[in-house]
C-alpha cells in the first residue's frame, strides 16, 4: 500500500479552512484527482455518508464509492474508497491552528491486487506530485482576494 502525505500553511482560520476542506462541491476546482461526482451530493456530511466520483492518477480513471469513516469539524475528515478492480483508497484531510491561519493536510493511502508490483510505484509517485498540486490549488482558490469565489468576504487574518 502507497501512503503519501502533504500539507500547507494557508492564512485562513481553522473554521474557513475546514469550510473549503469539507465541501465536496468545490473538489473538482482543487483536488487534481477529482474528476466528477457521479452521486448527489449530500446537504450535510456524517458518518456514514455515502458518495461516489471518478478519480485519475496518471491517466488512469477510477470510480469510487466513498463512505465517510470519519468526520469531526473543524479537525478532519476521513473518507474510504472501494474502486473498480479492488482498488482501495483512503483520503484524510487535516486542518490544525497554526499562528494566524492554519495548517491544511492531506494523507492518502492506496492499495489494492491492481496497485502492487511496478504500477503501484508508478502511480504512488504521480500521486505524490497531485498531492502537491492540490495543497497548491487549495492555496489559490481560497485566499485569492474574490469574495465571490473564495467565501471569507475577501477578509484576511
Amino acid at each position: 500500500m502507497a501512503k503519501l502525505s502533504g500539507s500547507i500553511d494557508v492564512p485562513l482560520p481553522p473554521e474557513v479552512a475546514w469550510k473549503h476542506a469539507s465541501d465536496l462541491s468545490r473538489y473538482r476546482e482543487w483536488l487534481t484527482i477529482h474528476k466528477v461526482w457521479r452521486s448527489a451530493l449530500p446537504d450535510d456530511i456524517e458518518k456514514g455518508t455515502v458518495v461516489e466520483s471518478i478519480v485519475e492518477v496518471k491517466g488512469m480513471y477510477n470510480r469510487i464509492k466513498w463512505t465517510v469513516v470519519r468526520y469531526k469539524p473543524p479537525e478532519g475528515m476521513t473518507l474510504n474508497g472501494d474502486g473498480v478492480g479492488g482498488v482501495k483508497v483512503k483520503l484524510m484531510a487535516k486542518i490544525q491552528p497554526a499562528g494566524e491561519g492554519s495548517t491544511v493536510g492531506f494523507d492518502v493511502h492506496l492499495g489494492g491486487p491492481a496497485l502492487f508490483g511496478p504500477i503501484g510505484m508508478i502511480v504512488a509517485a504521480a500521486l505524490r506530485s497531485d498531492i502537491d498540486r492540490s495543497l497548491q490549488n487549495f492555496l489559490h482558490v481560497f485566499t485569492r482576494p474574490d469574495p465571490s469565489t473564495n467565501g471569507d468576504g475577501g477578509i484576511r487574518h
